[in-house]
């Protein structure tokens, strides 16, 4: 009877040793899974990041250039009116002129 509780206490070990051998793999599997999950989960954090900022720098592009475009046209009315004044004190001057030459 001895040698049968020896054998299965010695069989009980190697089902033990066995066990533990599993366990180191498989926590190692898992492991590595969770590691791949995680670089997974940061590149697409860093792509919707990429694309937010992209879609907000494309948002204040837009209006910028609706800025430069309200800028340059009030500009060229301001613009306008200088040559129109302009030509109004040219003619001015050239009646002015002449009024004194033919005088």
């Amino acid at each position: 009877m001895n040698s049968e509780v020896i054998k299965a206490v010695r069989e009980a070990e190697g089902q033990a040793t066995q066990m533990q051998m599993d366990a180191k793999v498989n926590a190692k599997e898992i492991g590595a899974k969770a590691r791949a999950q995680e670089e997974a989960a940061i590149h697409e954090a860093n792509a919707k990041g990429k694309k937010l900022m992209q879609a907000k720098f494309e948002k204040a592009r837009q209006e910028a250039q609706v800025d430069v475009d309200s800028f340059i046209e009030k500009n060229r009315r301001e613009g306008e009116a200088l040559k129109d004044e302009a030509r109004e004190n040219i003619q001015k001057a050239q009646d002015y002129i002449i009024g004194r030459i033919v005088k």
